[in-house]
């Protein structure tokens, strides 16, 4: 292991970290738990154990749906910034289409983040 990993793992464990007795499936590094947290010491990939293969599935599932959440928030804020260009150079009586669009873009992205907040809690219980 070289010497930055090494420090990198003693300021986790300084920090509060708990190492475990398990390494990193992708760089053999030891394991850390930070509060429900399982992660990698050295590149901090979140690392979740699953009891059998149906759980395996549901993970994995809730994993990629997570992931086009993410991915279509981000592509909604890209809107948005499209959006708000056109505002700035439409005369104010010509934005009606332009503030209802963004106004349905907006609500969109709130239901994701509620979304988002609903498979947190989820996740912890």
């Amino acid at each position: 292991m070289d010497p930055q990993t090494t420090k990198k793992l003693a300021h986790l464990l300084r920090s509060g970290a708990t190492m475990l007795d398990k390494t990193c499936p992708e760089c053999n590094v030891p394991l850390f738990k930070k509060g429900d947290k399982i992660f990698c010491g050295s590149c901090n990939r979140e690392v979740i154990y699953v009891k059998d293969d149906q759980e395996k599935i549901e993970v994995e599932s809730q994993l990629l749906h997570r992931q086009v959440l993410h991915q279509l928030k981000n592509v909604l804020y890209g809107k948005i910034d499209n959006l708000t260009q056109e505002i700035a150079n439409t005369p104010m009586e010509d934005i009606e289409n332009q503030l209802d669009l963004l106004s349905k873009t907006l609500y969109v992205i709130s239901q994701i983040e509620t979304l988002h907040e609903k498979q947190k809690s989820e996740t912890k219980e």
